[in-house]
């Protein structure tokens, strides 16, 4: 969670050796502040990153290891006493995870552990314990070693209450920084333990659930693995009834424990669960509230958590379409309008203007934001903001707010049918599997447009050009599609323009709801998803396609700012001087660069390279991508010198 801190950790880390109180204590700060087989060779492409990320972080190196070697003997089965020097390893962790202040190396830490498969392997062997144990949950007096041997049933020793409790510690605090290990958690099938100890708390008292440190833990784990947008990790919340679990949570009096419940479901709850939320619309007041004393405190927090992450929640509250309208109603506009005039942070500033953004979607809340002339000044000197993402945001909330006629009164004549591009809209987790279409849209004769950059940094204009031009409209939905603001902006106007769709289906099982099912309909669909063969799915699409967007020259000469993409190596560029290289030529430019060690790069032709040369200037998010990953430059000083050698070619 957002309110770890190095306090925290070192609480955690020196209970072990104290108190059994103080071990209980130390479970209690972290809020203030398909199985893998853990014993298979790791794949040598992980063996590859892990040992990039060690030359990549010398200064984790030694942290690397010592996680390294605490793993491998987690892997054996333990005695009373090797137990009880693992849950003393287990705090050393996060003493080293809070002797560093920097959240980059909080997470490489993170990811590393997720990557050396320690989550496999811990969880394993909780589960062991508990089984063995014959318990399906955990409570707050077991944790303060108080019940494990006062039923002939359970049996658990001491140290191992210690291991438990040390792994829901390192669980906790390095979900909070990496991404990846709450993955693993989810994986692992973690959240049905601990939906089991909530379900347990549903029987307690609203006074004991405030002091419990098996509901903290357990929902802080909850809530930072929520922060995760992968389609596999939000399918674990479902398989186990998460949301109906935490619910219940909400009617506490307790300021703190409603806060990291609404938080928690903010990540996680989807259009078909957000009816349990209107049950009792004062949860919305409570946001607010919170967020306007977070606001006003020292140091811009509330109970652990900063107003940056306060703000982000209540923008996940605010993707349903109903919830924008009441948050509107409850205040939210003004306060969002104070954060971004104080300019506390940058971090505040964009949470707020996203958030804006996302409330200005709703029809009813454009009229508001639109008479507020000093909001809208605001946003207006926003556009010029250096923060990248805080530009493109306030641009978003002044595009919405335009009334239909305004947004294209600049398209005079919207291309014929058989004239334009075919544009694909996508969200940037899909974009491999897009690129990969449309070069063989291309291939085929179709004139493609499709943004390469990470979709939060184009620009409104392009996107509107592209749209205006485009004979038909590629929608690759899934759920993140759904959630993202740019595609939203991109898929209304281009129903506003009436423009012929055709949505390709990214996520298996998916269902399109909300804004995008109202758009789709009942538009038969091009399963992409992997439920159908790559070909047969291509070929359905072609059908579908036709002869719209269909050319006779090169799709690289398509009109607009961003063309289409190729991947090296197809044909590439021609051109004079390097491109008539032979393999003798590129090793000597190889070697005189440094390079001439790495193999990938001595197979390449000067033809490629100067398609390259092509390929970094029109898509350098794409160019870093196939470098890094499929030419294995990983050294940020490999990455310079090829790229700089690149240029000059």
């Amino acid at each position: 969670m957002g309110a770890s801190s190095s306090v925290a950790g070192s609480t955690a880390a020196s209970a072990i050796h104290g108190s059994i109180d103080n071990l209980k204590d130390s479970v209690k700060v972290k809020k203030k502040n398909k199985k893998i087989n853990p014993n298979e060779d790791k794949p040598s492409d992980n063996m590859e990153t892990i040992k990039n990320m060690k030359n990549d972080n010398p200064v984790l190196v030694d942290d690397f290891n010592f996680f390294e070697e605490t793993t491998n003997q987690l892997k054996i089965n333990s005695s009373e006493d090797q137990l009880k020097r693992l849950s003393k390893k287990l705090a050393e962790f996060e003493t080293r995870f809070f002797c560093y202040t920097e959240m980059k190396l909080h997470r490489n830490l993170g990811d590393y552990l997720a990557m050396i498969g320690f989550v496999e392997i811990a969880v394993n062997k909780y589960i062991a314990i508990l089984k063995t144990a014959n318990l399906k949950h955990l409570t707050d007096t077991i944790l303060e070693i108080k019940e494990v041997h006062t039923a002939d049933n359970i049996k658990m020793t001491e140290n191992e209450v210690w291991f438990l409790i040390s792994v829901r510690s390192v669980l906790w605090n390095f979900s909070d920084a990496s991404v990846k290990l709450g993955d693993r958690v989810a994986k692992m099938g973690f959240f049905h333990y601990l939906m089991n100890d909530l379900k347990e708390l549903h029987k307690k008292s609203a006074e004991f659930v405030k002091n419990s440190s098996v509901f903290d833990s357990a929902v802080g784990i909850l809530h930072n693995c929520g922060k995760s947008s992968s389609v596999e990790t939000r399918e674990c919340f479902r398989k186990e009834d998460t949301v109906k679990n935490l619910v219940p949570f909400l009617q506490t009096k307790s300021k703190n424990v409603k806060l990291l419940v609404l938080l928690t479901l903010a990540n996680i709850i989807n259009e078909e669960e957000n009816h349990l939320l209107l049950a009792d619309d004062t949860i919305f007041d409570d946001i607010i509230q919170m967020i306007k004393w977070a606001n006003k405190n020292q140091g811009h927090r509330f109970d652990g958590f900063s107003v940056e992450e306060l703000v982000s929640g209540l923008k996940g509250l605010a993707r349903n379409d109903q919830n924008k309208n009441i948050l509107m109603k409850k205040g939210a506009l003004p306060l969002l309008k104070e954060i971004i005039e104080a300019k506390y942070n940058d971090g505040e500033v964009l949470q707020a203007t996203e958030a804006i953004r996302i409330l200005s979607f709703s029809k009813d809340n454009k009229n508001d934001i639109k008479k507020d002339v000093s909001l809208i000044q605001l946003l207006t000197d926003l556009t010029k903001n250096t923060v990248e993402n805080v530009a493109n945001a306030a641009s978003g909330i002044l595009w919405n707010i335009k009334d239909d006629k305004e947004k294209h009164e600049n398209v005079k004549n919207s291309p014929a049918k058989s004239n334009g591009h075919v544009m694909i809209s996508y969200q940037w987790a899909d974009q491999k599997k897009l690129i990969q279409i449309s070069q063989m849209l291309s291939e085929a004769g179709y004139l493609v447009w499709m943004d390469i950059k990470d979709m939060e940094g184009s620009t409104l204009q392009a996107m509107a050009d592209a749209v205006e031009k485009a004979c038909v409209v590629l929608v690759c939905m899934s759920e993140r599609y759904k959630e993202s603001s740019n595609c939203r902006t991109e898929a209304e106007y281009a129903f506003t323009l009436k423009k012929p769709i055709i949505p390709l289906m990214m996520q298996r099982g998916y269902k399109p709801n909300g804004w995008l099912g109202m758009i789709l309909g009942a538009k038969l669909f091009v399963d992409f998803s992997g439920k159908y063969s790559f070909d047969d799915s291509f070929k359905n699409l072609s059908r579908q396609l036709g002869k719209d967007g269909k050319i006779g020259g090169d799709a690289d000469e398509v009109d607009g700012p961003i063309a289409v993409v190729r991947s090296v190596p197809l044909q590439a560029a021609r051109g004079n001087g390097t491109n008539e290289w032979s393999a003798d030529d590129v090793s000597k430019w190889l070697k005189k660069i440094s390079l001439d060690s790495k193999e990938k790069l001595q197979s390449l032709t000067g033809e490629q390279l100067t398609f390259l040369k092509k390929l970094s200037n029109r898509a350098p998010e794409f160019f870093f991508s196939y470098v890094k990953t499929d030419l294995g430059l990983h050294r940020l000083d490999d990455l310079m010198k090829f790229t700089n050698a690149i240029d000059q070619i």
